[in-house]
Order: structure tokens, then sequence, then C-alpha cells
């Protein structure tokens, strides 16, 4: 529900900004489908960084492979909600 209190604090604060610029300013909120698409591309970008970090012995290439993983679970449980 952390990502719903990200989506109302952005709207409030467009909405703000809409106000003073005199213009409607909406921040869209990304369906089921993007959500699952964007924990793929996840999880398939930490994969390839993980086995690149692992040949070419790049710890921070790991890093990100394990950032890039942590990322798509917790955008697939994003997703299933």
């Amino acid at each position: 529900m952390m990502i719903d209190k990200v989506f109302s604090s952005m709207n409030s604060a467009c909405k703000k900004v809409g106000e003073l610029a005199e213009i409607s300013i909406s921040f869209p909120k990304p369906s089921k489908q993007s959500f699952i698409i964007s924990s793929l591309t996840n999880g398939m970008t930490g994969i390839v960084f993980i086995l690149v970090g692992i040949f070419l012995s790049y710890k921070w290439m790991l890093a990100l492979g394990v950032l890039g993983i942590a990322a798509s679970v917790i955008t697939g449980i994003q997703a299933k909600r």
C-alpha cells in the first residue's frame, strides 16, 4: 500500500502546481499489466547484471543485479494486489 501513498502525494503536489500555473496536471496510476511488465523487466535486468558481475568480477554489477531482483520481487508483490 506504500505505492498508493506515493501516488496520492504526487497527485496532491501536481494539483497544487497545476492550480498555481492554471493548468490541469494529473499523475497517472500504473495498471496491473504495467506492474507485471516492470517486474519482468527488472528481473531480467537483474539476472543479466548478476551474470556479468560474476563473469567479469565486478562487485558493483552484482550489487545492481541484487537491487534489480529485489525491485522485481517488490513490484511483483504490488502487481498481485
